[in-house]
């Protein structure tokens, strides 16, 4: 294809339906090296010695009034003519240089029928961001596009419509997208606070989820869980990572990677995985020691699996401190259980026995918990009691005088997922 051909193919797809336009666009601002337009363009160029800037700018596209767009054009040109297959570095700089004509030419009202373009070259460039970014052990590149992607981003959600057109083609159809790789960056850049500003502007933008892909659906809710996971509201990460968790498709190996988030939050909350799903994903090694310790209340193996062969991994995915204190509550609420099973459901639980079995639960503990408490253990036992009738996970009164708690006649253990009410989140 030669550029005179090429500029013709860009001025009549405005000639279509926006949506046909965008389609038509997306073929025609290609970035993928293996496609014969790129080669073809760039020949045309170097045979015929054409001046990309004289040339697009006779064209007169738009007449004139759409300047960012007739910069974008030059741009994806000049990528052409300066692309080399062979250079990934050279790839790179030709690639981001049209990525950045990209941002205000898409920030134009008219921008909305280039959202599949946008689409399309905003996966490449987070693509080779992260790939020359691992290789030189920087963030430089991927720091550098989440600062467009949020421009765009910002674009999207000051998108004010014609409301006498309401079939006009919208930014907002991107928005998730664009949201997504956001979050993706974020991650990437250990910013994870700045994804609230994707969730507040999503929110506020009140778009309809029914009318994105699912996909979509899951990434965007598999990040609102772990936000909320980082700031410890668990029965929302629950709610939302399980969402992500039950509409991936079964083929995707995103299911494991919401599975291994997900199991930390549903632990906590009473909701133990198998260890036929564990096993299913690979993660048995990782947590079921954690859920035999959990169900049993055995506080010393749980905090000890923590600290052994699998730390490095825990603390890799941020998830070994969320671990060692949301898990506290729950572990002592299992020791009062066992330790009621153990004197036959009375309803009459002795501090004695609780020193006890808090002396045999800790025993493994690497940190020496009951060890640090020896000489308080009265204080420390009573002040357990209080914090777990206080947040409801046992029913009863202390009588500290006699040095026992007075269980409730029935439901003195209320179900964790009932303390929690983990059925009580809208999703949004």
């Amino acid at each position: 294809m030669s550029v005179n051909t090429w500029l013709d193919y860009v001025e009549k797809s405005f000639q279509l339906p926006q949506s046909q336009t965008a389609s038509a666009l997306a073929n025609l601002f290609i970035l993928d090296l293996e496609q014969p337009i790129v080669s073809s363009l760039q020949n045309d160029i170097f045979d015929n010695g054409i001046d990309i800037t004289t040339t697009v700018e006779a064209k007169n596209l738009h007449d004139g009034d759409w300047n960012t767009f007739v910069e974008l054009c030059i741009t994806y040109l000049q990528f052409t003519r300066d692309v080399d297959p062979n250079n990934i570095d050279s790839y790179y700089i030709a690639l981001i240089q049209f990525f950045t004509a990209l941002s205000p030419a898409f920030s134009n009202f008219r921008g909305s029928v280039l959202q599949t373009v946008l689409k399309n070259s905003a996966s490449v460039v987070m693509d080779i961001s992260k790939t020359l970014d691992k290789r030189d052990g920087s963030f430089t590149r991927t720091n550098y596009a989440s600062t467009l992607l949020l421009k765009m981003f910002n674009s999207i959600r000051g998108e004010k419509m014609d409301p006498n057109n309401p079939s006009a083609l919208s930014k907002k159809s991107i928005m998730l997208f664009i949201g997504n790789l956001l979050c993706r960056a974020y991650y990437i850049l250990s910013s994870h606070a700045s994804c609230a500003n994707v969730f507040s502007n999503v929110d506020s933008s009140n778009i309809k989820f029914s009318r994105y892909p699912r996909s979509q659906l899951v990434e965007y809710r598999y990040f609102l869980g772990r936000f909320y996971l980082d700031r410890a509201q668990q029965v929302k990460a629950y709610n939302y990572l399980k969402w992500s968790f039950d509409n991936a498709l079964s083929s995707s190996s995103n299911k494991r990677r919401i599975l291994q988030i997900l199991i930390p939050t549903s632990i906590l909350l009473g909701r133990f995985p198998t260890l036929q799903l564990l096993q299913q994903y690979n993660l048995a090694e990782i947590y079921w020691p954690l859920v035999r310790a959990m169900k049993s209340g055995n506080y010393g193996q749980y905090m000890q699996h923590l600290e052994g062969e699998y730390k490095p991994w825990f603390y890799k995915n941020r998830l070994l401190i969320f671990l060692k204190t949301r898990s506290q509550i729950v572990l002592f609420r299992q020791m009062f259980v066992k330790t009621w099973k153990a004197l036959d459901h009375s309803d009459i639980l002795p501090f004695k026995m609780i020193r006890r079995a808090l002396e045999l639960s800790t025993q493994a503990d690497p940190e020496g918990f009951y060890k640090q408490v020896d000489d308080r253990d009265f204080l420390i036992t009573e002040n357990i009691a209080i914090s777990l009738i206080s947040q409801g996970f046992i029913k009863g009164n202390i009588f500290t005088r006699s040095e026992l708690i007075k269980l409730k006649a029935s439901g003195a253990f209320p179900p964790l997922t009932e303390v929690h009410h983990t059925d009580k989140v809208t999703l949004i």
